[in-house]
């Protein structure tokens, strides 16, 4: 199950047996469901409630992505983090978690969609084709995406509330006697019957009676929670009962929950006193004291989460405090050197840790990143660890079109930054831009990477800036740039003795011999002399692309078998570095060895490993590539009317996505078309490039895999 952190579980579940049963039926036969009601009447306890007890008998992969801290910008992003979706350039963000989704039988929780209901709504409005997964999401009020099926969820009655105040007295060790009942029962009258209300009352039976509880109540003015979501979404009367709970509290205490607001996720002590410089015991208590008044949730034995009611009234009383910019400064800086250590992480050989504690910090991080771009000139440069390190998560898929946002803002705001800096973030830039296959964006940025390394005498950083541009130049088509570019990056990798770098220019080297100048001979001698560095030196993925370079270079000098020899030593390094688009890549070439050598069944076995490996994470390049020898198998197999479509989709795909020449030689696929054009004549071609218009990557790939199911 999913990490709910963000959902008080401490005081036992009541009532609501109806709104139970509306989401087993949900879980049960899939669809979406929106939870609507005030802020804190307890809809997210509800969904994990309901969540627990179905996946008593049954196995779900459950999926809880907060929304309270995020931007619409970020929306998707967030989700596609959420359900493990990797981003494909080129391709819709909702079509890839529709994908991802669609994969696996899963409830999706969508919690606090109120301040981006048109993102929340065309997620759930595009998710509900995917057939085997259950969305609920929870907002103050509808999301209104079309068919928007909504389940009020309203305050307690005067029963369940009192069952419900009787529990969460027993969770502060206190029992009601049956004298109690009458008054436990107007006291959650007099609350409405909204369960944050109640919760923050009952904490206080740890130092009053019940009675007591109801005299204090009494002295103040009617809450009227029920009418207060219509006018403030965060509830100005709720505010007034967190004051309530806050004031018997010393002022350390109060001061930390205050702070407590400015994280969007866990926090410790250490964390808190960052940001005010105050002492760990006394702020380790006040967060005991806060989880104890329910005012804050314990999410482990030392770290804190705040609900989103609480949250939105911390804020504002943290943004009231006179001292709030030296805070915030505080907060950013420390944001940084926490990201700074995480990153340091990140390059040792187990980063897994590392790289979901980043991903936990994220949301932190961005309001850092925000903070900095108010006043650029004087506070980038405080937090450029954090965009540095972010990329291994933009430039990793899921969130790398709101990277690119995020970095063409830093860019734009840059000028100011001293000249080590700026050159370390246009590097980053480089790379967000490389990943999201925006060649002109890294052409770009070259010339003021370019400058600032030099400048600074930064060999290493120059000669990446000039590998980086050697690739945007090769696909962009203009090959006699790309060849100068990588020839002063080898050299300036070889001045430095830098051997991994080495081997990479090589292999980029090789593929400019191969794509740009299509000379094979000279582009297998570059990735023979890289693999004989890198397999002294490189990690697996490097050492995978030389074999899998070789593969190809081989290939294209006729020579099917030992093409097939080194695909199948880069797919065990490929499976090691777990990149299953490479692979695919591998099983490709192996699949179009064998139609050289004649053997069709396996060829068209290892097409169907390949596409089936892509299925999950479409590639672009590899995919067409197996597109295209998936052609060549039915032509050879005389199924011309088959083929026809697949050809005209995967010509207009490399064109349209400017994909390099690679895969089966230009001679290879233009003999395919001659074939197919002399056995179906002029009206038929014409059909199937109509039918061609029509299938985007996704369905490509689908037919693909029926017709090689057909084979086998």
């Amino acid at each position: 199950m999913s990490d709910f952190t963000s959902v008080d579980t401490r005081v036992p579940f009541v009532g609501r047996g109806d709104e139970l049963k509306r989401l087993f039926a949900l879980f049960e036969y899939g669809g979406a469901l929106t939870l609507v009601g005030p802020g804190g009447v307890g809809k997210s306890r509800l969904a994990f409630e309901a969540i627990v007890r179905f996946e008593r008998d049954r196995a779900r992969d459950v999926i809880f992505v907060p929304l309270s801290g995020v931007g619409p910008e970020a929306v998707f992003g967030s989700v596609a983090a959420a359900v493990g979706a990797r981003e494909q350039v080129g391709l819709d963000p909702l079509d890839v978690i529709n994908r991802e989704m669609a994969a696996r039988r899963s409830i999706l929780v969508l919690d606090n969609c109120e301040h981006v209901p048109d993102e929340a709504g065309a997620l759930i409005e595009s998710l509900q084709r995917v057939h085997n997964v259950a969305i609920v999401a929870t907002s103050q009020r509808r999301l209104d995406y079309p068919d928007e099926r909504v389940l009020d969820v309203g305050p307690f009655d005067a029963a369940t509330g009192a069952e419900f105040f009787r529990e969460r007295a027993r969770a502060a060790n206190v029992e009601l006697s049956p004298e109690d009942l009458p008054v436990a029962a107007a006291i959650v009258e007099r609350l409405d019957g909204l369960a944050v209300a109640i919760d923050l009352a009952a904490a206080r039976l740890a130092s009053l009676s019940v009675l007591e509880l109801a005299r204090e109540l009494e002295t103040l003015r009617p809450y009227h929670f029920r009418s207060s979501a219509a006018s403030d979404p965060r509830h100005h009367s709720l505010g007034k009962m967190i004051d309530w709970s806050l004031a018997p509290l010393d002022e350390r205490a109060q001061a930390v929950f205050a702070l407590a607001s400015a994280f969007a996720g866990v926090f410790d002590a250490d964390d808190i006193v960052a940001l005010d410089e105050g002492e760990v015991p006394s702020t380790a208590q006040a967060l005991t004291t806060l989880a104890d008044r329910s005012l804050l949730v314990r999410a482990d034995s030392k770290r804190y989460a705040m609900l989103t009611p609480m949250h939105a009234i911390a804020a504002r009383m943290l943004g009231a405090r006179s001292d709030r910019p030296a805070i915030e400064e505080r907060f950013a800086r420390h944001v940084n050197a926490q990201i700074l250590r995480i990153n340091d992480q990140l390059l040792t050989p187990s980063p897994g840790a590392a790289m979901q504690e980043l991903h936990d910090r994220y949301d932190d991080a961005c309001a850092a990143l925000a903070w900095a771009l108010k006043r650029a000139h004087d506070r980038l440069a405080s937090v450029l660890d954090i965009a540095t390190a972010l990329v291994s998560i933009w430039a990793g898929g899921g969130r790398l079109r709101e990277g690119s946002v995020w970095m063409e803002r830093l860019m734009e705001q840059a000028g100011q930054l001293p000249q080590a800096l700026y050159a370390r973030l246009s590097n980053a830039a480089m790379r967000v831009a490389y990943a999201g296959a925006d060649y002109q964006r890294m052409l770009a940025l070259g010339p003021t990477a370019i400058s600032a390394f030099t400048i600074l005498g930064d060999r290493l950083g120059l000669a990446r800036a000039y590998n980086a541009l050697a690739v945007a130049s090769l696909y962009v088509g203009k090959t006699d740039d790309a060849s100068l570019y990588v020839e002063t990056a080898v050299a300036l990798y070889r001045a430095i003795e830098h051997p991994t770098g080495i081997g990479s220019a090589l292999l980029n080297q090789g593929n400019i011999a191969l794509e740009g100048h299509s000379d094979p001979i000279g582009a297998r001698s570059r990735y023979l002399e890289a693999l004989e560095i890198l397999l002294e030196t490189g990690p697996d993925a490097q050492i995978g692309l030389a074999y899998g370079n070789l593969a190809e270079a081989t290939y294209f000098l006729h020579d099917p078998v030992e093409a097939g020899n080194s695909a199948q030593n880069a797919i065990r390094y490929f499976e090691r570095s777990q990149s299953p688009s490479l692979m695919a890549w591998q099983h490709e070439i192996i699949g179009r060895s064998n139609l050289v050598n004649g053997n069709l069944q396996g060829a068209a076995e290892s097409l169907g490993t390949a596409i089936g490996l892509l299925e999950g994470a479409p590639h672009p390049i590899y995919l067409v590539q197996a597109i295209e020898s998936v052609v060549r198998l039915l032509v050879l197999q005389r199924e011309f009317e088959r083929a026809a479509p697949l050809s005209f989709a995967a010509r207009r795909l490399r064109r349209d996505r400017r994909i390099p020449a690679i895969g089966l030689t230009r001679t290879e696929i233009r003999a395919d078309e001659e074939r197919l054009a002399a056995a179906l004549g002029p009206d038929a071609m014409h059909a199937a490039a109509a039918q061609a218009q029509a299938l985007d990557l996704e369905r490509l790939g689908h037919i693909a895999a029926s017709e090689l199911s057909r084979q086998s």
